[in-house]
């Protein structure tokens, strides 16, 4: 098995190779990418890239494969075959076993617990406000579901899917249609480019339409959050143009799933 302690951002690993056993260089993980080859131009700029998106290696970013990764990895020719493999790898190694639970007063704490220091409340709602929407979905017998995702035993994300009540900013779509709408969905900080957000997604989505039925979904991404938005359309969101304050309404209509 492949120690993913050791792999570099461009998928290499630096253990074997010579000059770091020597003294002659730290390693691109522990000099932060200013490796002596690196030292003209100040920094390893696949290294600055990977940290920029929050990835331990390219193969693990959300925006891969993109564009840059061949001119940028250009001395391997199957950067992006290499960086499948890795990937594919890490996550069967890393993912654990996913269940989704639902959100009660019970299990709240382990809500509170899920590690999103990083994403501001203006983005993504917060577990506290996810509890009062539930609550207020119960009292008023709204259909769906909020969801405590667990790997392992340990909470790593939260997603509520819910009957949308209608907004005055809703696209034209949405008018007089049953819509579900997802809220608060994120994933625990640590556990994130294992593949974990996507089965989250799919599998609450299962089981709320096991349960209560298809519907078209839709959902808000912020302006400034504006990655986010590519992991949504892989999963058959589009987006609409259309805006509630800053978040622009991405839907999945039921003829797209």
């Amino acid at each position: 098995m492949t120690d993913f302690s050791t792999i570099t951002a461009c998928g290499e690993s630096c253990a074997e190779c010579p000059k770091k056993l020597d003294g002659r260089c730290p390693g691109c993980i522990e000099a932060d990418g200013r490796a002596p080859e690196w030292a003209g131009s100040g920094r390893c700029k696949v290294h600055a890239c990977a940290k920029e998106h929050h990835a331990p290696f390219c193969g693990l970013c959300e925006a891969f494969p993109c564009e840059k990764l061949p001119s940028l990895i250009s001395w391997n020719s199957g950067i992006v075959e290499h960086m499948t493999a890795l990937r594919d790898e890490y996550r069967r190694a890393y993912r654990g076993t996913l269940t989704l639970v639902q959100l009660t007063h019970d299990n709240y704490r382990d809500a509170l617990s899920v590690n999103r220091d990083d994403i501001p409340e203006e983005w993504v709602d917060t577990a506290g406000s996810l509890m009062e929407v539930t609550d207020y979905g119960a009292e008023h017998g709204l259909i769906g579901h909020t969801f405590v995702a667990y790997a392992d035993g340990k909470p790593v994300g939260l997603i509520m899917i819910g009957e949308a009540l209608a907004w005055d900013t809703d696209p034209d779509e949405m008018k007089g249609e049953p819509f579900y709408r997802v809220m608060g969905f994120v994933v625990d900080r640590e556990y994130r480019s294992r593949g974990i957000g996507g089965e989250m997604l799919e599998s609450a989505i299962c089981r709320v339409y096991d349960e209560f039925g298809k519907r078209s979904i839709a959902l808000g991404v912020h302006k400034d959050n504006a990655r986010v938005g590519s992991f949504y359309e892989r999963h058959g969101f589009r987006r609409t143009g259309v805006y509630e304050g800053n978040d622009e309404y991405y839907l999945r209509m039921i003829d797209c799933i």
